[in-house]
């Protein structure tokens, strides 16, 4: 009765399956963390662009408990499951515009494709807006990838390591990283 979207894009069958199983999540303690990312995925399963946990919404105390840890260093597009660098911030110069990240911290980019599309917000079946929302082009404050890679893949190693590919046809090169803190 509150959500004038609720059935547009499922079933009363899928919205009460997702309802169980968002219950399901929370039969046992959860970290913050581990909470916000289940109602996330819940709030992307209603295919509602406008639903979601959001960023700007939450406590300063959740933004600063979720929202700060290292940033991957450098601005990048989704080309279909391939991420390519359209700016680079690292202090290696062997990452520029154009550079593919092949892998962070050891998971291939298409893994942390799938897994992140599981948060994203867009009407509908738009998985093109999703994966758009997913890039990293510093248009906004908070940018989903920002949030969500570090939740979905929490890493304790001061460094990033990255597998990329400089131009097809070249060697893989794998190197380690900064992130970008916050500030």
């Amino acid at each position: 009765t509150l959500h004038p979207g609720l059935y547009r894009y499922n079933t009363q069958a899928e919205i009460d399956e997702a309802f169980r199983a968002l219950e399901a999540e929370f039969q046992r303690d959860r970290t913050l963390a581990e909470a916000y990312l289940a109602f996330s995925v819940y709030a992307a399963k209603l295919r509602c662009g406008h639903s979601y946990a959001n960023f700007y919404n939450q406590s300063k105390e959740v933004q600063d408990a979720l929202f700060r840890a290292g940033r991957v260093p450098l601005h990048f597009r989704w080309l279909g499951h391939r991420m390519v660098v359209t700016r680079s911030f690292a202090s290696d110069p062997r990452i520029r515009a154009g550079t593919e990240v092949l892998s962070i911290n050891g998971v291939p980019v298409d893994a942390v494709l799938r897994r992140l599309m599981t948060v994203a917000r867009a009407d509908g079946g738009n998985d093109a807006k999703r994966r758009s929302d997913l890039e990293v082009q510093g248009a906004n404050r908070w940018e989903a990838f920002d949030i969500f890679f570090p939740l979905f893949f929490p890493s304790p190693a001061p460094r990033m390591a990255l597998r990329v590919l400089a131009a097809p046809g070249e060697r893989v090169t794998a190197l380690e990283v900064d992130p970008l803190r916050y500030e």
